[in-house]
């Protein structure tokens, strides 16, 4: 019989953090799966008054290995503060669309992501590699 191990990220490392207002995230989102033509309705992740999206690297040979070493990287993480609703109206290209809103308080990364995010402060210099939820 197989061993089955759990092994849960050790770092997840944002490369970039952008905050939006809810006018500019919801058509963002909306529009991007849109551009994808796989007719899928868009989605975020919300927990405590916090709405977010991410983008990962392609899994290339390095993006892999790192993976691998329990480093998660991703490219972006966009987010906004707003209430929950299920769906958030909004609007791409003059056409009436919607993006659902999943409560995401039982994924203790993405807990962990939003606390960042609440603390996040982007330095002058542009680097907040030493920034953590817990400073």
């Amino acid at each position: 019989m197989a061993e089955i191990v759990y092994m849960p990220w050790e770092q997840i490392i944002v490369h970039e953090v952008r905050k939006l207002q809810p006018t500019e995230f919801f058509p963002m989102v909306a529009a991007m799966v849109e551009a994808q033509k796989a007719g899928a309705t868009a989605g975020v992740a919300w927990i405590d008054g916090i709405a977010f999206a991410s983008a990962d690297f392609p899994d290339t040979p390095e993006v892999i290995s790192e993976k691998l070493k329990g480093r998660l990287h991703k490219a972006i993480v966009w987010y906004t503060e707003t209430t929950f609703q299920a769906e958030k109206k909004t609007q791409v290209n003059g056409r009436d669309t919607v993006v659902k809103i999943s409560k995401a308080e039982g994924n203790q990364d993405f807990v962990n992501l939003v606390e960042f995010l609440k603390v996040f402060k982007p330095e002058a210099s542009g680097s907040a590699r030493t920034k953590k939820a817990s400073d």
